[in-house]
């Protein structure tokens, strides 16, 4: 140990090395003040909680508007939806612009979308149509109509085993009703009802139908084979139901009129009742040679909707055709092959009906 001389020395120069060290290292850590700045003034946040009571106030009467615009604009006539295109490109992409949200949304935005999704979900659910099979898928799934489904918005979701706080079965599969208790309520009641409903009308409509089809039956003059050899007179033909991927492909029956040429709807009856019976009212057609082809293609320029009706006149008699032949082979116990018969009675391959087509 060092040695005090004269007074001087300090308990530093007493310790030994390993003291030393203890002494010079500081005992305690002071941790820095940090300053947090507002987030704004509160004039600026008393505006912004006024613009989202106001946002979410207003918005279910701006979805109920807009969806039940689109959904009449939809089911209008053919030149009701030319004249009305524009105006409901102008109200599908507004309706969409409320839903969109991206990963990195903020509280408040995130807020406010839930605010628009369930006030879209309860527009949706209450312009359905009654026991409408076809209009109940698209509300879930989505569909032709072009507007979501409640799957693509999250309030609902498939629920394997049936366990959540609500849910809803429809069509045979059971969904989770996503957000607050007292809408899920209302959401799954109103799927709920219309299913019920749907399956109803559908079990009633099944006898009535079969009777109608036979009644329909009797009306052709010609066979599906006749028609494809180009003999003139009306044919009938079923066209099952298809699904493609979770998209439903409605069928029926369908009585269909040609001229040696060209192909016609006369009358249908099923679940494509409606787009068959716009089709006859429009006077679309298809040569009875494109038949044979998988995709159809057309010589004289077609507006696009009268097109796209085209295409569905093709894809669904292609489908029935292929229904036609199945069955004959069956009864004929010929083994099956992925053909169908072409206009001249040949036997000619096949392709899957393209993914855009019902």
């Amino acid at each position: 140990m060092k040695k005090v001389q004269n007074g001087t020395g300090t308990l530093a120069d007493l310790a030994a090395p390993e003291i030393q060290a203890k002494v010079a290292r500081p005992l305690i850590s002071v941790k820095e003040i940090k300053e947090v700045a507002e987030t704004a003034s509160q004039e600026e946040i008393n505006k912004a909680v006024v613009e989202a009571r106001r946002y979410i106030a207003e918005i279910p009467g701006f979805m109920s508007r807009s969806v039940a615009r689109i959904r009449a604009i939809q089911v209008a006539s053919v030149e009701e939806r030319l004249f009305r295109s524009s105006e409901l490109e102008t109200l599908i992409s507004s309706v969409l612009s409320h839903l969109e949200i991206n990963g990195s949304a903020t509280p408040e935005e995130k807020l406010l979308n839930e605010a628009a999704r369930q006030a879209y979900a309860k527009a949706l659910v209450s312009t359905l149509p009654v026991a409408d099979h076809q209009s109940l898928a698209d509300v879930v799934k989505g569909g032709a109509s072009r507007l979501p489904g409640l799957i693509r918005v999250g309030i609902l979701e498939p629920l394997g085993d049936g366990k959540g706080k609500v849910s809803v079965k429809v069509g045979g599969d059971i969904y989770k009703v996503n957000g607050g208790h007292t809408f899920a309520m209302e959401i799954a009641d109103a799927l709920s009802r219309n299913s019920a409903e749907a399956a109803k009308v559908a079990r009633e409509n099944f006898r009535s139908f079969r009777e109608m089809a036979e009644e329909l039956k009797t009306q052709a003059t010609i066979s599906v084979p006749e028609m494809l050899v180009r003999k003139s007179g009306k044919f009938f033909i079923s066209v099952p139901d298809d699904k493609n991927g979770d998209r439903f492909l409605p069928g029926g029956v369908l009585l269909g009129e040609s001229d040696g040429r060209a192909i016609k709807v006369f009358k249908a009856i099923g679940h494509f009742q409606r787009i068959m019976g716009e089709i006859a009212e429009t006077g679309t057609f298809v040569p009875v040679e494109s038949l044979g082809q998988e995709r159809l293609n057309l010589a004289k320029r077609l507006s696009d909707e009268k097109f796209k009706l085209a295409r569905i006149l093709h894809a669904v008699l292609r489908r029935g055709l292929a229904a036609d032949l199945a069955a004959r082979q069956k009864l004929a116990a010929i083994p099956k092959s992925d053909s169908v018969l072409g206009t001249s009675g040949e036997i000619i391959q096949t392709a899957p009906v393209p993914a855009t087509i019902q």
